[in-house]
This record gives C-alpha cells, structure tokens and sequence, in this order.
C-alpha cells in the first residue's frame, strides 16, 4: 500500500501533485536536518548508504529503516542520492 504511495509521489502527474511532492521532500529533508544528515539529503537516501555499508545507521535509524523497507521494499537502495550527504569527499555524518 505504502508502495503506491511512493511511486504516486515520486512522478506526479499534476501542478498539484508536484507542490505535493516538493513539499514532502523538503519536510523529509528538514527532517533529515533535524536528526544531524546532511541538509540536502533524504532520510530514505541516508538509511540506503547506511544499508550499503558506507556509514553506521544512526540511534534513530534500524527502526525507520524497517519501517520503510517494510511498506516498499527496497524503497532506501533505489532512493540513494550519490551526490548528497558527503562533504569534501567524507561522510557528513
């Protein structure tokens, strides 16, 4: 079910739909932010580099992993932004 929604909200179809889905983003990377990622980085782009072994999950992040792995599988693999979350060639965080 959750699947669904993130294939709806990662090619929306409308002006709506777009507002939407930048809105989202910018609450998740806020999110991200909050929780001490990079600041142009995606929760789910995190827990994916996590996943492949780049970096440890964080205190907050086996559980959010599970969750979204759970409701669409392999959702943080596929939402590895490769040009986020690093800094002058080393990890953010």
């Amino acid at each position: 079910m959750m699947g669904v929604f993130f294939r709806a909200v990662q090619s929306p179809k409308t002006k709506a739909g777009k507002w939407g889905a930048n809105l989202l983003l910018s609450v998740d990377q806020l999110g991200g932010s909050i929780l001490g990622i990079h600041h142009d980085e995606t929760i789910s782009s995190h827990l994916g580099k996590c996943e492949r072994g780049d970096f440890r999950f964080p205190w907050w992040g086996k559980p959010v992993h599970w969750f979204l792995e759970k409701t669409d599988p392999g959702h943080c693999k596929h939402a590895i932004e490769e040009d986020e979350g690093y800094e002058n060639g080393r990890l953010f965080i």
